[in-house]
């Protein structure tokens, strides 16, 4: 837990990011560990955490949703398309291509 905690103030939003820094001396020593001491937790072991399995989580949300999105139209379309993209990318300024969006070229 405090490993997560300490990589979310460094900086590292993502538990992927923990197979890259379970070996990091820094975060190590911040654990009170020696550098040589054993490698911090997983990805795997931070998603668990984050994530705990539950039988609720399993059940499609779609039914729960559905009729709150269908009621907000005056007249339902016979198709819904939901473009959602779950990657974060982060740019700073002006940078070219910041708005490019692959699916659509």
């Amino acid at each position: 837990m405090r490993f997560r905690l300490l990589m979310i103030a460094a900086g590292y939003e993502d538990g992927n990011d923990a197979d890259t820094l379970r070996g990091d001396p820094m975060f190590k020593m911040a654990l009170d560990l020696s550098p040589s001491d054993r490698e911090l937790c997983s990805q795997p072991t931070i998603s668990r955490l984050e994530k705990p399995a539950r039988r609720a989580r399993s059940a499609a949300p779609g039914p729960r949703h559905g009729g709150s999105l269908c009621e907000s139209f005056h007249q339902v379309p016979g198709r819904i398309t939901l473009d959602i993209d779950d990657t974060f990318d982060a740019v700073h300024g002006g940078q070219q291509l910041r708005l490019f969006n692959a699916h659509y070229d």
